[in-house]
C-alpha cells in the first residue's frame, strides 16, 4: 500500500503540538487498509514520544470490531509511551458501539475538535 492510499483514507495534521487524525472515509472494512492505518498512526506515535494523538471521527457512520480492536492497541501503545489519546465527533450510533465494545473509559470522547486539542495540549 502506498502514501497515495493512505492519504484517501485519513488526514493527518498537527495543532497546537496535538496529531490530529480525520478519517476521509464513513466506513472502512477492508482489513488491509485496516492494517494500513494502525500501523501508520503507531509509526506515527513511536517517533514522538508523549505524544498526543487526537481522532476526529465526524465522517465515520460505523467500524468493524477489527477496526476498534487495532485503535484500543493503538491506545495501549500511546499510553506505555506516556502520551494520551482522545476521540471527538463521535456521533450516537457510534459510541453505543464504542461502549458495545468497551473502549477504555480512559479514552475520552469530546464533542469537538476545539475542545479535544485544548485539552489534549496539556498533561
Amino acid at each position: 500500500m502506498t502514501d497515495t492510499r493512505l492519504q484517501e483514507l485519513v488526514q493527518i495534521e498537527r495543532v497546537e503540538g496535538v496529531i490530529v487524525v480525520r478519517f476521509l472515509r464513513r466506513t472502512i472494512f477492508d482489513p488491509l487498509l485496516i492494517e494500513l492505518i494502525g500501523s501508520h498512526l503507531l509509526e506515527l506515535t513511536d517517533q514522538e514520544p508523549n505524544s498526543r494523538l487526537l481522532i476526529n471521527f465526524t465522517n465515520v457512520e460505523s467500524l468493524t470490531s477489527a477496526m476498534h480492536g487495532k485503535l484500543v492497541g493503538i491506545y495501549r501503545a500511546i499510553e506505555d509511551e506516556g502520551g494520551r489519546l482522545a476521540f471527538c465527533c463521535v456521533d450516537p450510533f457510534l459510541q453505543q458501539i464504542f461502549h458495545i465494545c468497551r473502549l477504555p473509559p480512559e479514552i475520552v470522547l469530546y464533542e469537538n475538535e476545539a475542545d479535544a486539542v485544548a485539552a489534549l495540549r496539556f498533561p
